[in-house]
């Protein structure tokens, strides 16, 4: 069984542009965890990793999910532990054909909404907000995956590169879509 860092993983749960996350458990204490491990040694995807890593530690709220620290492997790549959700991405939960009623549909969308404030609060712009990155758990909807997460100000030095986009091109702004904002 495979292990990153004093945690064993368990579980392959899903897979994203650039890494894979596990259901894991701390190997002393057994406490469970996830790990988002840098499916490849590239420099540039360590480093998105890490990047989240720090986005998310600046970030205290329950509709954001809590990261505990970042690893690094023998061959290069990048591992981030953080909470284990328990719940499904608001994704599985359409496909599967669920159907919310009105305030649940509200209840969802304010979570987010204060999820989303204290992400802007913190200096920084989410950038990749879908079904696949809200989970929802008995605390309520909770903000996954802020890999591309942007500064808010050009002065805090933000991770766009000019003329690339960052996200899902289906959930992006249209000023971000139309190239008229590096944020």
């Amino acid at each position: 069984v495979p292990e990153i860092a004093g945690y064993t993983l368990d579980e392959l749960l899903g897979s994203g542009s650039f890494g894979d996350v596990w259901r894991a458990h701390a190997t002393i204490s057994g406490a469970p965890v996830a790990i988002k491990v840098s499916r490849s040694a590239d420099a540039r995807v360590a480093e998105l990793i890490r990047h989240e890593a720090r986005v998310l530690a600046a970030i205290r709220h329950p509709g954001v999910v809590h990261v505990f620290h970042t690893a690094e492997l023998p061959d290069g790549r990048a591992a981030m532990v953080h909470e284990l959700l328990d719940g499904a991405s608001l994704r599985e939960a359409l496909t599967a054909g669920r159907r919310f009623r009105e305030d649940e549909a509200l209840e969802i969308g304010a979570a987010l909404l204060a999820a989303l404030g204290a992400i802007h609060a913190a200096g920084f712009l989410h950038r990749d907000v879908s079904p696949d990155n809200i989970v929802l758990t008995a605390r309520g909807a909770v903000l996954t995956d802020l890999g591309v997460a942007g500064q808010r100000e050009p002065a805090f030095g933000g991770s766009t590169v000019p003329g690339q986009f960052a996200g899902k091109v289906g959930y992006m702004s249209p000023e971000q879509a139309l190239g008229m904002s590096q944020s």
